[in-house]
């Protein structure tokens, strides 16, 4: 028999620590050079901060924190794909250079 309860506390936590996960990810992106590592750099890093977040803040077991840090990289990156227009600069935005000139 499925636990609902348990599903919907580590999909609450997820959600959360996919917020703070989705605005980790942006930094770093905005201090990379390349693209190709994003999707792994994200990866680890919404394991690490969603393993840590629901660990932290919640009685769930290892295992289920585990599932927690994979729910947050889904819910990072559904979240940033759906903001990434409207809130966060383009990857290729920020590699643009913009050269002003001086009228002195």
């Amino acid at each position: 028999m499925l636990n609902i309860e348990l599903i919907k506390q580590i999909l609450i936590v997820s959600m959360a620590s996919g917020v703070v996960t989705t605005l980790t990810v942006q930094k770093v992106k905005s201090q990379l050079n390349t693209k190709k590592f994003i999707v792994g750099l994200s990866f680890a890093i919404s394991m690490i901060v969603g393993t840590l977040f629901s660990k932290s803040f919640s009685d769930m077991s290892w295992v289920y924190c585990l599932w927690s840090g994979f729910f947050t990289w889904i819910d990072a990156n559904v979240l940033y794909s759906a903001l990434e227009d409207k809130i966060f600069a383009k990857h290729a935005d920020m590699k643009k250079t913009i050269h002003l000139e001086r009228n002195d």
